[in-house]
């Protein structure tokens, strides 16, 4: 569920102190802080420091029914109910209701040449990943990055992956580093960028193949990017 959707149930609990208000959410966190994970994955805060309110408060406070860790894999739209499984146990049932709203906020793009490899490729789009990323990086100690896309959360995600000693690289496909903002306030922002990450501009990825090095006695799992750059 995307933090419109909270927000709406809120609203709607407002409006409405008798209605039933049902929340059905696929991770484990309903209302977190997107923008801090960056800081949550080089150690800065806390997991509790980027938690805004756990399920049990805003159930008290706004009288919602929240089931988490909990996919929407139906709807019947003429019973006006959904099926939905529990991921954790596999158990289904189905929830009735009046009105249905959809709130699933956007999905991160999937590259298809990342497919099918190895276990040191992530998404940065969710509290879950962050984790990953998280528990990745101390167990491995990787020494370089490369983020496809740049925008304000690949330049924080990078800043802090620099602050664990890793080398990090961006591979933008346009002329600028932040394509949304105007030319100049681009080049100053990555001007101060230069001093975490390298970034690679009007580039395009070839090919990815998976390797391994020797680190520290024992084998590890790298990828190889080859990449173009637009003349």
């Amino acid at each position: 569920m995307s933090h419109g959707g909270l927000t709406l149930a809120k609203y709607l609990r407002k409006r409405d102190k008798n209605i039933e208000i049902i929340i059905v959410e696929k991770q484990e966190y309903i209302s977190y802080s997107q923008c801090a994970m960056p800081y949550y994955i080089s150690g800065e805060v806390s997991e509790e420091d980027i938690v805004f309110n756990s399920a049990q408060d805003l159930k008290d406070k706004y009288d919602l029914e929240i089931y988490l860790k909990t996919e929407v894999i139906e709807i019947y739209s003429d019973k006006n109910q959904i099926q939905v499984v529990e991921t954790s146990k596999g158990t289904m049932f189905n929830i009735s209701y009046d009105y249905l709203i959809l709130s699933v906020g956007s999905i991160a793009k999937k590259l298809k040449e990342f497919e099918n490899l190895g276990d040191n490729i992530f998404i940065h789009k969710n509290l879950r990943n962050a984790k990953r990323l998280k528990r990745f990086i101390e167990r491995n100690e990787p020494r370089n990055a490369l983020i496809v896309g740049s925008g304000a959360i690949s330049l924080e995600l990078s800043e802090n992956l620099n602050k664990l000693g890793i080398d990090v690289y961006i591979l933008e496909k346009e002329d600028v580093l932040i394509p949304r903002f105007d030319k100049d306030i681009s080049m100053e922002i990555e001007n101060i960028a230069s001093e975490f990450v390298t970034v690679i501009k009007e580039g395009k990825i070839l090919k990815v193949k998976e390797d391994s090095e020797l680190y520290r006695g024992r084998n590890r799992d790298i990828l190889e990017v080859e990449y173009s750059v637009r003349k």
